[in-house]
């Protein structure tokens, strides 16, 4: 005897384009949703100083101030903050009971910075 083989259930081709259709909108979903996590989790740097400002209260010391702080001064870049990081982070492993910068004059040791910058971060700088 012969076995009769199993029909396959197609289903209908509405239900195909459903499943589809469900699919894509799962996906575009998750994409929305990823991008405003995105966007609420990753801002950029707000700046804490006015570019065109003279004078601020708030005033870092280049010898203390972190990576964020040092790129809210205007004019500075993140990859300059992180030379004067860098810079201040081998002064102290060369001579660690020296300050790195005394004055604002030593900041033009730090690669990215020349006088023209110096002149612009001035303003936002103390070093006592």
């Amino acid at each position: 005897m012969e076995q009769a083989k199993p029909q396959s259930h197609n289903p209908h081709p509405v239900f195909q384009y459903h499943n589809i259709l469900i699919f894509l909108l799962t996906v575009i979903i998750f994409i929305d949703l990823s991008i405003i996590i995105y966007r609420k989790y990753h801002q950029p740097p707000v700046k804490m100083f006015k570019n065109n400002s003279k004078t601020t209260t708030a005033k870092l010391n280049p010898n203390k101030a972190s990576l964020y702080e040092l790129e809210c001064i205007p004019t500075i870049s993140k990859h300059t903050a992180q030379n004067i990081i860098s810079y201040r982070r081998d002064y102290k492993r060369r001579f660690p009971s020296r300050i790195p910068f005394r004055t604002i004059d030593d900041l033009l040791k730090v690669k990215g910075i020349s006088e023209k910058t110096l002149h612009k971060i001035r303003p936002y700088l103390k070093f006592r």
